[in-house]
């Protein structure tokens, strides 16, 4: 497809649109790069970085829950259980998410709401081992 602009003009606005363009896609995947790396590094700083650098990420909210339920010199439950939730606002189909949400409320003794958590990984994803177990 030809695409004809007639004058200087067009083809300026046209090769500016297309320079920042490139800059936000560059902009994007160096923060993706920057909070995966951050993710790599397993330890708390390095999932609350990646948190920070992409907060719309499900999978950067569970691990840092992950580190806070899991973590043993540094446990808080309640974090994770916050951590859990936030990331199954932004994904409610993660059934490791709703099983570690619902061992989580088990460990703090609501066992009202750990049962609503495993029904929830179940209904999501009912073949799993892991659920039915």
């Amino acid at each position: 497809m030809l695409l004809r602009l007639s004058g200087a003009v067009s083809r300026g606005v046209l090769v500016l649109l297309a320079f920042l363009a490139a800059i936000a896609l560059a902009y994007l995947s160096i923060r993706n790069a920057l909070a995966a790396h951050a993710r790599g590094l397993d330890s708390r700083a390095g999932y609350e970085r990646a948190v920070q650098l992409e907060p719309g990420n499900a999978r950067n909210w569970y691990l840092l829950g992950r580190y806070w339920q899991y973590n043993m010199e540094n446990t808080d439950p309640r974090r994770a259980i916050a951590d859990y939730q936030k990331s199954l606002s932004l994904n409610p189909l993660s059934s490791d998410t709703w099983l570690d949400l619902a061992t989580a409320y088990d460990g703090e003794g609501d066992t009202a709401e750990a049962r609503s958590a495993f029904l929830s990984a179940r209904r999501v994803y009912p073949a799993s081992a892991d659920v039915a177990w």
